[in-house]
């Protein structure tokens, strides 16, 4: 009966650390698909960012070209301004022709303004959603990363204490057997011995009141 407690102890122990093994490969597990999760969101931040850019320049490039467009279009308006200026048989240069060429300029100047301006906040605010989007997922990744790394070592805690309380159990539970083998021992060689002291004494008696004096109790 003892052998089987320490059998059922030593298998409770392999069971008992198994399990908490399998419960720390599980949060190891855990922990790299969080660490991979984390580098995937801050590769995808990094890309939000580099796309914002991106889009920001394009959208600047393409004012660019809505500018020049305008003042194409307005070095055209003032040539046909001198031409009609010179036909009239004015002065290009001076008076109404220049007041009307000056004019142009004024408004072409305002327009290319109000094209790159718009272009310029829109791309303004591009970049800031961009790095506002980033950040955000930034933050995401680093809270997953985060806990991936308290829940490992939270099982890993869990494991340890686990494994020392299973051991600390299993050490009980070992003196506890042992103490019972003892005391088996001793009872097994207490009644050897009164076998022992028996047998002895029903030889003295059977060889000096003869054959079965001891048990027939003359002696």
């Amino acid at each position: 009966m003892p052998a089987a407690v320490a059998v059922a102890a030593i298998v409770s122990t392999v069971v008992s650390v198994a399990s908490a093994y399998m419960q720390y490969q599980a949060a190891e597990s855990a922990e790299d698909a969080a660490h991979n999760a984390e580098v995937e969101r801050r590769q995808q931040a990094e890309y939000q960012k580099q796309m914002a850019a991106e889009n920001a320049k394009a959208i600047e490039e393409q004012a660019q070209a809505e500018a020049e467009q305008i003042r194409l279009a307005g070095d055209r308006t003032k040539k046909t301004q001198r031409a009609l200026a010179a036909k009239a048989g004015m002065n290009i240069n001076e008076g109404t022709a220049l007041d009307l060429q000056n004019e142009t300029d004024l408004l072409v100047q305002k327009d290319v303004g109000t094209v790159l301006g718009n272009a310029k906040k829109k791309s303004n605010m591009m970049l800031m959603q961009g790095t506002s989007d980033a950040m955000q997922i930034n933050a995401d990744a680093s809270a997953i990363g985060e806990q991936g790394k308290q829940n490992l070592n939270a099982a890993t805690a869990q494991s340890l204490f686990t494994v020392a309380n299973t051991a600390a159990s299993g050490y009980k539970d070992y003196n506890k057997t042992q103490n019972l083998l003892d005391v088996n021992k001793a009872q097994v060689a207490n009644e050897s011995n009164y076998r022992q002291m028996g047998r002895t004494n029903t030889e003295r008696s059977d060889a000096y009141y003869g054959e079965g004096a001891y048990s027939s109790g003359k002696w």
